[in-house]
This record gives C-alpha cells, structure tokens and sequence, in this order.
C-alpha cells in the first residue's frame, strides 16, 4: 500500500469515529469536553492525513 493510500485510510477511519461520536450525541449534538477533545484530535488527525495526500499531488 503506498503513503498516500494509507494516509487516506487513516483519514477515513479518524472520520468514521467522528460520525460515531455524533452519531451517539444525536440529535442535540451536546459534547461533553472529552468528546470536544477528542474530536479535535480526530479532525487534526484527517487533516494531516488529507495534506500529505494533496502535497503528494503537487
């Protein structure tokens, strides 16, 4: 699996669980300050993930 593959892979999963943590809070979305934590760690995560990929197509 080349880099940029696995850094998609790693974008998918870091989103799946922020669509679960959503999912749980539904429908009022009320996050509780580890979940606000973690969610920014997933999204920073996806990010990172998602730049390589992009700089890759430069």
């Amino acid at each position: 699996m080349t880099e940029e593959t696995s850094a998609l892979y790693e974008a998918f999963f870091a989103l799946e669980e922020v669509r679960e943590i959503l999912r749980q809070t539904a429908p009022q979305h009320r996050l509780s300050e580890e979940q606000k934590k973690r969610l920014k760690e997933l999204l920073g995560k996806a990010r990172r993930s998602m730049d390589l990929v992009e700089g890759r197509l430069s």
